[in-house]
């Protein structure tokens, strides 16, 4: 290696991410539903004491709250007028409206797909009315709220919106999840390189995969402290691909709200809800998320 290819690794090394602190504004809250007016007030009253920290904050008094029963909209172009007319900063909802595939995990239905893919709100899909008729998520507050992604570092929009939804005295959980797959196979590829040492090659490239997104939360830690913000931000990075591996996160860290993207850092352009993520929107169905 060169001196100017030394010069150069430690001058990109020490370009580190930095977290921004940015507010988050939520003052329009669209509820939908596929359920009879009465059912779909009684459902947003739910989602409303569930979401008691929007009642908090800068914008309390601006936030407003509007829902839709199932004579609202008949099919998905329908569904989309509505929104689009209502202007909404989020869209709380759940999987399967207007059909009875809510008992079969397989999918979130056709409507469930356009809101998070087609529209630019963020879209809290919450537990099927059906499946939890005593809706015990309304019980809980918004206290353990997990961000889950395999590319955290730099990613400010999903730390700002985990923090909007925090209750204040509550606990941030900014999880890294290295693609441990994808990793095994460029080490791989690498063992068949005889110019690189691979033992040394796969140690050197596991350790920066993981300080980066671990640098990235400490800023956030710091950022957040100075601050004053009262919420204890924790840290996970881990290596891990597979469903279960989110999924037992969630569960030993009792996340109350888990977050993650459907969209780029622009929130331009959809991106390929596959994987682990598909399978935790499928899966994780008793668990409030919200899809950026």
């Amino acid at each position: 290696m060169t001196n100017i290819d030394q010069f150069e690794s430690v001058f990109n090394a020490a370009a580190k991410p930095a977290f921004v602190l940015e507010d988050v504004s939520v003052r329009r809250v669209l509820v939908v539903t596929d359920l009879p007016p009465a059912q779909a007030d009684e459902f947003e009253q739910k989602v409303r004491a569930f979401l008691s920290v929007l009642g908090t904050g800068k914008d309390k008094q601006d936030c407003t709250w509007d829902v839709l029963s199932d004579a609202d909209y008949d099919d998905v172009d329908g569904l989309l007028t509505q929104v689009q007319e209502r202007k909404p900063d989020l869209v709380c909802s759940y999987r399967n409206l207007k059909t009875q595939d809510y008992q079969w995990p397989y999918s979130l239905g056709v409507m469930l797909n356009v809101l998070t893919r087609q529209l630019s709100p963020p879209v809290l899909v919450l537990p099927h009315p059906k499946l939890d008729a005593r809706y015990a998520w309304a019980e809980i507050n918004t206290d353990r709220v997990m961000v889950v992604t395999d590319h955290l570092a730099g990613d400010a929009r999903l730390v700002n919106w985990g923090l909007r939804f925090c209750e204040p005295e509550g606990k941030l959980i900014l999880t890294h999840i290295e693609d441990d797959e994808a990793f095994d196979h460029y080490i791989d590829i690498i063992s068949k390189i005889p110019s690189i040492a691979t033992h040394e090659a796969e140690t050197a490239i596991r350790d920066r995969l993981l300080k980066e997104p671990a640098d990235y939360i400490a800023s956030c830690q710091q950022v957040i402290k100075d601050a004053g913000i009262p919420i204890t931000v924790e840290p996970v990075v881990e290596m891990g691909h597979q469903a279960n591996d989110y999924r037992r996160l969630v569960e030993a860290h009792e996340a109350d709200l888990l977050i993650f993207r459907t969209r780029d850092a622009d929130n331009t352009e959809m991106l390929a809800l596959d994987g682990a993520a598909y399978a935790l929107a499928l899966e994780l169905r008793s668990v409030p998320l919200l899809m950026l």
